[in-house]
């Protein structure tokens, strides 16, 4: 006569066929998102180690008195930006460009002080941006988020400004 089954060999027997069509679901499906190039194929967004910040909105007032005297708010008064201002970018771009290259060298290898050392030494390259307050909250952010990105530090608003205040004066 048959023997009654309990309920121990029910439920092993249900974990197994679980198993069974958890590997049958991944075969079928999950390696379906491997690459076979190693690039993402052209769907998937590329991942992006800078985090967007709202825009700050402009002053209505600052604004509205600008309009007022014909002047705009950079530039030479017709729309278009100065040479100087051009040139402040262009600095700017080549300040973020070095920074992003101290932090990468840097990486996990090295200490605190001997990141912040580097990126003064990065900073007293260009002293005519130490003086633009968006340039150097533009900069800050771009050390710390690479700070964190790359050295796995986190680096306070006290150590950034103290990297500028270090450098010389033009």
């Amino acid at each position: 006569m048959l023997k009654a089954i309990s309920w121990e060999t029910i439920l092993t027997i249900l974990g197994g066929a679980l198993l069974l069509y958890y590997l049958w679901w991944f075969w079928n499906y999950g390696r379906k998102n491997r690459h076979s190039q190693g690039k993402p194929p052209a769907n998937i967004p590329k991942r992006r180690w800078r985090v967007e910040e709202p825009q700050e909105q402009p002053d209505r007032h600052a604004t509205a008195a600008a309009n007022e005297s014909g002047l705009d708010e950079v530039g030479d008064g017709e729309g278009r930006e100065s040479p100087d201002t051009e040139q402040e970018y262009e600095r700017l771009q080549g300040l973020a460009a070095d920074v992003t290259i101290v932090l990468q060298q840097s990486g996990q290898g090295s200490t605190r002080k001997q990141l912040l050392n580097g990126l003064r030494q990065e900073i007293r390259r260009y002293p005519t941006l130490q003086h633009k307050p968006a340039f150097r909250r533009a900069i800050n952010r771009v050390m710390a988020e690479g700070a964190k990105t790359w050295c796995s530090m986190e680096l306070t608003d006290e150590e950034l400004n103290g990297l500028w205040d270090d450098a010389p004066t033009s």
